[in-house]
């Protein structure tokens, strides 16, 4: 059985691609670390990050917390998407010594997605929005192919999962499934899982 959705983790001892930090005139502070708000203009020309301990990936963190990945895994998602008012990109430079430089993206959500299902989500305690262990509510998706669970939490359908694999665009990052209740008969007859 497969899952519906996926989870973007990042692999914590890949030590192959590197982190993207800030640099001293690079237009900071902008807020594209948060989401759920929109970005507003900014001044392309001002903005850089620097690459440091490792090489150029798809996708990757940064200092600043914000989610940056490459032209190539901006097309998938772009391709795949659902609902383009969900997210928006915007372009960032990304300087190295050693590897020359890039243009990349911001990848920001305009909003966070309550798609959880809080009776089979497990949480440290009731007030903590959170899970230790997420269940998603197929019910709330709404046909969603990407979005935010929480602040941290990017979830993608299996059409993107495959999309990235294929593409071999997931040096750096872990695709761990998602369990999903209320699934329709339909997929699960397709072979995807339903949390009981």
């Amino acid at each position: 059985m497969k899952q519906l959705y996926y989870e973007i983790q990042t692999r914590a001892y890949s030590h192959k691609p590197g982190v993207f930090y800030e640099t001293e005139n690079g237009g900071w502070p902008f807020r594209v670390e948060v989401p759920g708000e929109k970005m507003g203009a900014y001044d392309f020309e001002t903005m850089s990050l620097e690459l440091k301990d490792g090489s150029y990936a798809h996708y990757h963190r940064s200092t600043t917390f914000a989610k940056v990945v490459s032209p190539e895994f901006k097309s998938v998602v772009e391709e795949y998407n659902t609902d383009p008012s969900i997210l928006e990109f915007w372009p960032v430079k990304i300087t190295s010594a050693e590897y020359g430089s890039r243009v990349y993206y911001f990848l920001h959500f305009t909003r966070i997605c309550w798609v959880n299902d809080e009776e089979r989500s497990v949480y440290v305690s009731q007030t903590d929005r959170f899970p230790m262990k997420l269940v998603l509510d197929y019910d709330k998706i709404g046909g969603k192919s990407i979005f935010m669970t929480d602040a941290h939490r990017i979830i993608v359908d299996d059409e993107i999962r495959r999309a990235l694999v294929r593409k071999k665009l997931t040096l750096g990052i872990e695709l761990a499934p998602i369990r999903c209740s209320h699934v329709p008969m339909e997929l699960q007859r397709k072979g995807y899982m339903c949390e009981p």
